[in-house]
C-alpha cells in the first residue's frame, strides 16, 4: 500500500513537472472545470469559472411577441433532435417577433449561458460600428495593422474580411476534446495574446488621422548586435510569459549557445516572427521612410529623453538597468548573418556595421 502511494506521488509530481516545463499550464484550469466536473469538453454554463465584466444595458428594444406565440405545435422531429442534442432552449423568430420558444433542464428566457459561436455575429456588427467610427478603415484592411506579428510572413495578406468570413487559411486544429490542442489553449489559457510591441500602423488605426497629426510620436531603437544578444539572453532565462517560453523552447533551447543560434536559428526565428528578433525597421518605418517624429537610441538614452521631454510634458529621470553580461565577441560569420538579417536597421537608423 505504501509503495503504491509513493508510486502515485512520483507520477503526480512527474506530470506536474512536465506541465510546468512545457508551458501548458492552462491544463490545470481545464482539468479543474471539465474532467473534475464530469465533462470532457467545454459546456454552456462553465462561464461561471471564468473572469467576466458586466456591461450595463443601454437603450434597447424588447423582442416583439407574435399574436400566435406558442400556439403552433413544433414538429416531432424537432423534439427528438433537441432531446438527442441535450438542448436547453429552442426559439423560432419570424420577421421581427418571437413565435415559439421552449426550454429544458431548468433553463428559461432569463438564464445565462456561454455564447460560443453566436459572438461571430456580434463581432461582425461591432466591426461595422468600428468602420463607421473610423477605428477600422474597412473590411479590406490588413489584419497586420492590428497584429504586428502578422506583418512579416504570408499572414500579412489576411484582411478583416477574411477573418469575418472565416477564410484566413490559418492552420488551426478545431478539436475540442484534445486537452493539449490549440483550442484548449485558447479556451482555458489566459495569455493567448501578449505582445508588448506595436507597430506605428497599429496606433494609426487606433486613433483618428487628426489626432495622430496632433501627437508627438517617438520610439527607441538599439544597436542590432547588442539588441540581438540581449534578446537571446532574455529568452534563455525564460522571458516573462508563455509566448516567451514557447520561443525559448522552439528557437533557443535547441542550440547549444548564442553562436550556434546565430548561425542556424536566427533567420528562422525572424521568418517565423518571434517578436524579440523582428527587425526594428518594421515597427516604425515603411519603404525606407521613418513614420514618427523622433527616433531615440538606447545607446544615447539620457540625451534623447531630454529631447523628448522638451517636446512633451514629462520628466526624463530614468534609471537604466545595466546587464553584467552585455558584450559578445562576434565572429565574422556572425556579423555577416546579422547584417544580412538586419540590413535596413543598420542603414535607416545609422548603425555602424562591424568586421570581426
Amino acid at each position: 500500500m505504501k509503495k503504491t502511494f509513493f508510486s502515485f506521488l512520483f507520477i503526480f509530481f512527474l506530470i506536474n513537472l512536465v506541465v510546468l516545463f512545457s508551458g501548458k499550464t492552462w491544463l490545470y484550469h481545464g482539468v479543474a472545470i471539465t474532467y473534475l466536473k464530469g465533462y470532457t469538453s467545454s459546456y454552456i454554463h462553465d462561464f461561471m469559472y471564468f473572469p467576466s465584466n458586466k456591461i450595463n444595458a443601454g437603450k434597447h428594444q424588447e423582442w416583439l411577441v407574435s399574436k400566435n406565440y406558442n400556439n403552433v405545435q413544433a414538429p416531432n422531429f424537432l423534439g427528438d433532435l433537441n432531446t438527442a442534442l441535450e438542448s436547453t432552449a429552442f426559439i423560432i423568430i419570424q420577421n421581427d417577433s418571437i413565435k415559439y420558444e421552449k426550454y429544458w433542464h431548468g433553463y428559461s428566457a432569463d438564464s445565462m449561458s456561454n455564447s460560443f459561436s453566436i459572438t461571430k455575429s456580434w463581432v461582425s456588427a461591432l466591426v461595422g460600428v468600428a468602420i463607421k467610427e473610423k477605428k477600422i478603415m474597412g473590411v479590406n484592411q490588413t489584419v497586420c495593422d492590428f497584429l504586428p506579428e502578422f506583418c512579416f510572413d504570408e499572414r500579412s495578406k489576411i484582411t478583416v474580411k477574411h477573418l469575418l468570413n472565416m477564410s484566413a487559411g490559418l492552420d488551426w486544429s478545431e478539436n475540442y476534446y484534445n486537452p493539449l490542442g490549440k483550442a484548449a489553449h485558447a479556451y482555458y489559457g489566459n495569455d493567448l495574446k501578449n505582445c508588448g510591441h506595436r507597430t506605428y500602423f497599429f496606433y494609426k488605426c487606433l486613433f483618428t488621422k487628426k489626432r495622430i497629426q496632433n501627437m508627438y510620436t517617438f520610439s527607441f531603437v538599439r544597436n542590432p548586435y547588442s539588441r540581438l544578444f540581449s534578446a537571446y539572453n532574455f529568452l534563455k532565462k525564460g522571458g516573462e510569459n508563455l509566448h516567451d517560453l514557447n520561443a525559448k523552447r522552439d528557437y533557443i533551447d535547441c542550440f547549444k549557445d548564442f553562436n550556434e543560434f546565430i548561425n542556424f536559428g536566427l533567420e528562422s526565428a525572424v521568418k517565423n516572427n518571434v517578436i524579440h528578433f523582428v527587425p526594428q525597421y518594421n515597427f516604425i518605418a515603411d519603404k525606407g521612410d521613418i513614420l514618427i517624429d523622433y527616433v531615440g537610441k538606447f545607446e544615447t538614452l539620457e540625451r534623447d529623453l531630454k529631447v523628448i521631454s522638451s517636446k512633451v510634458d514629462f520628466e526624463s529621470s530614468f534609471k537604466l538597468n545595466k546587464s553584467k553580461k552585455n558584450t559578445y565577441n562576434f565572429t565574422q560569420k556572425n556579423c555577416d548573418i546579422i547584417e544580412s538579417v538586419y540590413l535596413r536597421d543598420f542603414l535607416i537608423f545609422n548603425y555602424e556595421r562591424k568586421n570581426a
